[in-house]
C-alpha cells in the first residue's frame, strides 16, 4: 500500500491487515485505543514496481501524518506493524514508505558509428549498450567509460556524459528510469589488432640515398590525409617540428630530398611522423616519432660556392627505375650553360628540365 490513514472516532483511517489486502486508501471509522495490525505490500503502480527496501540507502518506513499538521513524522521501520489510535487522532494518516525501483541503461556513443564498444558498470565490464539494472531509487550505482576502444582504426577516448558532466568514474543515485551515455572523441590509431593493421613507419637503407618513408594505408576511409612531419637532432640540440608536406590518401611513400641515409651516428639524427587525419571527427592522431640516422645533402647555392671541389660532370638520378617520380642529381665542375632533357625510349624528347 502507499497510504494509510487512522481517524478518531467519529472519523475513518486507512490501512491493510496482515489478513486482508485493501485499496489504497482505504478508510475506516476506530475509536480511541483500537489496535490495528498492518503491513505494506510490494507492487506495481504507474510505470514502476514499488518495494519496501531495507537496503540501508533510502530505506522504507511508515509515517504518520495529523490533519492540522501536514509535517510527517517517523512511526515505524518495520514493513508488518501495528498502531492504536490516539485521542488526538483526528483524519491522521499512515502512511507506507514504498520505494520505487528504477530500471537503468549504460551505453557508450561514437561519432558515426554508434553505441557499440564496452563500458564498466559497478567495476564489472559489460557490452554497450548494456541489460537493464535495478537499483531501488536513490541507491547508488556507478559506472566509467573505457579509454583507448580502437574500432576500426579508430582510438577512442571519453570527453563527456550526456548530461555534460566531466567525471570519469562516476556514481548514479537514479530517481526515474534513465539512459546514461558515455561520449567519446576518435583519434586515427597507428594499429588495430582486430584488422591485423599496423601502420608500420620506416625507411629505406640504401647508405647515400634520399630518405624514402614507407607505411601502410590506413584501414578507416575516414582517414583522407598523412601529415609529414620532420624535427633534426644535431650537436645535442632538437629543432621544432616542422610540416614537411601534407599528401592524400592513398599515398604510402614520401621521399625527403634534403637528406640521404646513413649508418654514422656522428651525422644528424632525424625523427619522422606520418600522422593520419581522421575527417569524420577533424583529429589528427597522436604522435609516434621515428628515429634515422643521416647526412645532409648540400644546398644548390652551396654547390655552385665549392664548385671548385667538384672533379668530375655527374648525372644520376634515384630511384631507377622509377614510376611515377625520380629525383635527379647532376654536378659540373665549373659554372656553365647547362641543359638536361628527358627523351623516351624511341628517342623523343618528353621533357626539358633545365636550360
Amino acid at each position: 500500500m502507499s497510504e494509510q490513514k487512522t481517524l478518531s472516532e467519529e472519523d475513518q483511517f486507512t490501512l491493510i491487515t496482515f489478513s486482508t489486502s485493501k485499496i489504497s486508501p482505504y478508510d475506516r471509522t476506530s475509536y480511541t485505543n483500537d489496535n490495528f495490525q498492518i503491513g505494506a505490500i510490494d507492487q506495481y503502480y504507474n510505470g514502476y514496481n514499488w518495494v519496501w527496501n531495507n537496503s540501508g540507502v533510502n530505506n522504507s518506513k511508515w509515517q504518520k501524518q495529523n490533519y492540522n499538521n501536514p509535517n510527517q513524522s517517523d512511526y515505524s521501520s518495520d514493513r508488518n506493524t501495528s498502531y492504536t489510535v490516539q485521542s488526538n487522532d483526528i483524519s491522521t494518516k499512515l502512511i507506507a514508505g514504498l520505494r520505487k525501483v528504477c530500471n537503468l541503461n549504460f551505453q557508450n556513443s561514437f561519432v558515426g558509428i554508434g553505441n557499440g564498444g564496452v563500458i564498466n558498470v559497478n567495476s564489472t565490464q559489460y557490452n554497450s549498450p548494456t541489460s537493464s539494472f535495478s537499483v531501488i531509487e536513490l541507491n547508488p550505482i556507478s559506472a566509467s567509460p573505457v579509454n583507448g576502444q580502437i574500432i576500426n582504426g579508430i582510438e577512442y577516448n571519453f570527453v563527456k556524459w550526456n548530461d555534460n558532466n566531466t567525471t570519469y568514474q562516476r556514481t548514479f543515485n537514479p530517481f526515474v528510469n534513465a539512459t546514461y551515455t558515455a561520449q567519446y572523441q576518435g583519434k586515427p590509431s597507428y594499429y588495430d589488432l582486430n584488422l591485423g593493421y599496423n601502420l608500420n613507419l620506416h625507411t629505406s637503407t640504401t647508405v647515400g640515398q634520399p630518405i624514402t618513408l614507407y607505411w601502410n594505408e590506413h584501414p578507416n576511409t575516414y582517414v583522407t590525409q598523412y601529415q609529414i612531419w620532420r624535427k633534426e637532432k644535431y650537436n645535442g640540440v632538437t629543432s621544432d617540428p616542422h610540416l614537411l608536406t601534407t599528401v592524400s590518401r592513398g599515398t604510402t611513400s614520401y621521399v625527403d630530398n634534403d637528406f640521404v641515409y646513413t649508418k654514422l651516428k656522428n651525422q644528424f639524427m632525424l625523427y619522422y611522423d606520418v600522422v593520419p587525419y581522421y575527417f569524420l571527427e577533424n583529429t589528427y592522431a597522436n604522435e609516434l616519432w621515428m628515429p634515422v640516422f643521416a647526412e645532409q645533402l648540400p644546398k644548390i647555392a652551396d654547390s655552385i660556392l665549392t664548385s671548385s671541389t667538384v672533379l668530375e660532370y655527374s648525372l644520376s638520378n634515384y630511384p631507377n627505375p622509377f614510376n611515377p617520380t625520380t629525383t635527379i642529381n647532376y654536378s659540373i665542375k665549373e659554372a656553365g650553360l647547362v641543359t638536361i632533357k628527358v627523351f623516351d625510349l624511341i628517342g623523343q624528347e618528353v621533357a626539358e628540365l633545365a636550360n
